[in-house]
């Protein structure tokens, strides 16, 4: 066959979960980082040629070469031209908005995407764990047209694309990552490897969540207003909640939220 298909449906909703995770981290990691709200959602999920792949890629797109130890190979993350520039006005203190041509980086413009790309890159690290440990790690950035060369055109690549929306403006990201670099360790992305890791963290939430609310009935109505905050057990420092809104209504007896 001219393109064999090298990941199941099965792999694919695999990917589909751990990429959300990425997506998921990003945003407020991001967010918080640079003070602006920036949104990452998975618009596909597909495998292709490196070929097909290539031919999507607009030119002077800002491309991160990362190996991923103990893995061989590497993965590609790739910014469009819009997304690229978007970020770094971001960062020195406009609004993310891109208003130049396209054109290659200059040297105080790399390492500022080089910055932008490592973090993403560190949050690949924690979306794959429950699956399988790997170190991530941005090795270099490369023009498009200098990466063209780097895989052979009819290798099978995982190509996820992402939609990042800054302020009213929607940019692209692609993570690709080749058949030969999953393939010692592709039995591991199966629906019921998943399925297992998470029934085991929804688990594990619950019972956070249940610590959480037994250690908070232990106070009165009456301490809880707005502004009020609620310290984790045990110093857990992981997120339970993304946002707690509390709504006190006043009535003869007491205050209920």
């Amino acid at each position: 066959f001219k393109k064999p298909d090298k990941f199941s449906r099965e792999h694919l909703k695999s990917f589909q979960y751990i990429f959300e995770t990425f997506a998921k981290l990003a945003s407020p990691a991001l967010s918080l980082k640079y003070e602006f709200p920036i949104f990452f959602h998975i618009s596909s999920l597909d495998q292709l040629s490196y070929e097909e792949f290539s031919k999507l890629i607009p030119d002077n797109s800002t491309i991160g070469i990362v190996s991923q130890k103990p893995l061989l190979g590497f993965s590609i993350f790739e910014f469009e031209p819009t997304l690229t520039f978007s970020m770094i006005d971001l960062v020195l203190g406009g609004k993310g908005e891109f208003q130049t041509q396209p054109r290659n980086l200059t040297d105080l413009e790399l390492p500022i995407i080089q910055n932008i790309m490592q973090n993403l890159v560190l949050l690949m690290k924690e979306a794959f764990q429950s699956v399988i440990q790997i170190k991530p790690n941005l090795e270099k950035i490369e023009t498009n047209s200098f990466f063209k060369q780097k895989l052979h055109s009819s290798e099978i690549i995982l190509q996820v694309s992402i939609d990042v929306k800054i302020k009213d403006i929607e940019n692209s990201m692609n993570i690709c990552i080749p058949y030969s670099t999953l393939e010692p360790v592709i039995h591991k992305f199966s629906n019921k490897n998943i399925a297992s890791i998470q029934d085991s963290k929804n688990q594990s939430q619950k019972k956070k969540k249940k610590k959480i609310l037994d250690s908070c009935l232990i106070r009165t109505y009456s301490e809880f207003q707005a502004g009020t905050v609620f310290i984790q057990p045990n110093g857990d420092n992981e997120d339970i909640f993304h946002e707690v809104n509390i709504h006190l209504t006043p009535d003869t007896k007491s205050n209920h939220f």
